[in-house]
């Protein structure tokens, strides 16, 4: 059986959860919460958030440390002594503000639990301070979790079929889980994003009279991305109509194939393939200093300004792995004004001698809108 829990997402009836969160606090200023557990036989899934009012009150005057989860251990261990191992990719992220407890938040994924596991401790250590938070875990299906329907209807659109896989109703929302399959040639990356500058509307549902309820939270949604790809949770204000169709704007694919390449520097536009997409390069060379996040000392580097609108229905909005002059290297992304072109940033100590940049694997929107209906029994 499926049930859908609060704050997490459409999980097996068949795991483990803490009854509630739980906190641990060092004096009034420092704390941590534990809001939530669950582990399953596929990955054992812990969020947690620290309060820290001196780390809070510096953010708030601009001077946020954005790397304090890299600076940071977290580990869990058993009654036993035994500590499943973190998993890294999705369901992992970390996030500042908008909490209900403190400035900081993290999720982080591990492997499963032994089967007879029923106590663990989370253990955090790092620039956030040292914390056991002991979790007592009970069967899933003893916590505030709902039944899920199962539905099963879908729609294919340019390639992509989208699946509205379970349905939950609470007694404020409905919740349906929705899957992406995007064939042999890509992998699924999000569902519901990536087409910025775009236009159009969000994910809706709409009833059986025609009315259209819009996404409660888009906060929400990205805290019940799980440990498995290709599926999302997005949650409705409750409906007594049977009828619905669910409505999704977009998807975003990584292709398992493609390439683009070009020669530094680009002082005008110029377009360009990017495997079989069409994209514009309007700016790419070296640079003295790169712009940075708030609270990172800029760099020198390469700059790109990379983007286009979108083609048949696709638009490459990054590059996957990106090579200088045969060489692998890290990069980052900041938006920029123009909604059609991202600026992509890879911090090089020598830029000014490359001479050659490729990249591969293009992460493409795909518009929709997925109109897929279906009727509750």
């Amino acid at each position: 059986m499926t049930v859908f829990i609060p704050g997490v997402g459409f999980r097996s009836d068949a795991g483990l959860t803490a009854r509630a969160p739980v906190t641990v606090m060092d004096g009034t200023r420092r704390g941590i919460r534990v809001t939530r557990f669950v582990a399953t036989d596929s990955a054992t899934e812990v969020v947690f958030e620290v309060r820290d009012d001196d780390r809070e009150e510096a953010a708030g005057e601009g001077r946020v440390d954005f790397h304090w989860a890299e600076r940071s251990q977290v580990g869990l261990r058993d009654e036993q002594g035994r500590s499943p191992a973190r998993v890294a990719g999705l369901g992992n992220g970390i996030s500042m503000g908008q909490h209900q407890f403190g400035f900081f938040g993290q999720r982080v994924v591990f492997e499963p639990l032994p089967p007879d596991a029923r106590r663990v401790t989370l253990e955090v250590r790092g620039v956030l301070g040292e914390w056991d938070v002991p979790l007592d875990l009970v069967p899933v299906t003893e916590a505030d979790v709902t039944p899920a329907i199962p539905i099963g209807a879908e729609q294919e659109l340019h390639g992509v079929t989208l699946r509205v896989v379970s349905l939950a109703i609470t007694a404020s929302a409905t919740i349906v889980e929705i899957e992406a399959d995007v064939g042999p040639g890509a992998t699924a990356a999000e569902i519901g994003d990536g087409m910025r500058g775009g236009g159009g509307e969000g994910f809706a549902l709409v009833d059986g009279s025609g009315s259209r309820l819009a996404e409660l939270s888009t906060h929400d949604r990205m805290h019940m991305r799980g440990p498995l790809g290709g599926r999302t949770v997005v949650s409705f204000p409750r409906t007594e109509s049977r009828a619905l169709t669910v409505e999704i704007p977009a998807v975003v694919v990584q292709e398992r194939e493609g390439t683009l390449e070009f020669d530094l520097p680009i002082f005008a536009p110029v377009d360009l393939m990017f495997g079989r997409h069409p994209v514009r390069i309007r700016y790419a060379a070296a640079v003295d200093r790169l712009a940075a996040a708030p609270g990172d000392e800029p760099r020198p580097g390469i700059e790109v300004q990379l983007g286009d609108e979108s083609h048949d229905g696709r638009r490459v909005v990054r590059p996957g792995p990106i090579h200088v002059d045969g060489v692998h290297c890290d990069y980052s992304i900041l938006g920029g004004g123009d909604p059609w072109m991202e600026r992509i940033n890879i911090p090089m100590a020598d830029a000014e001698s490359a001479r050659r940049v490729r990249m591969g694997k293009p992460v493409v929107a795909v518009r929709g809108p997925w109109r897929i209906s279906f009727t509750l029994l």
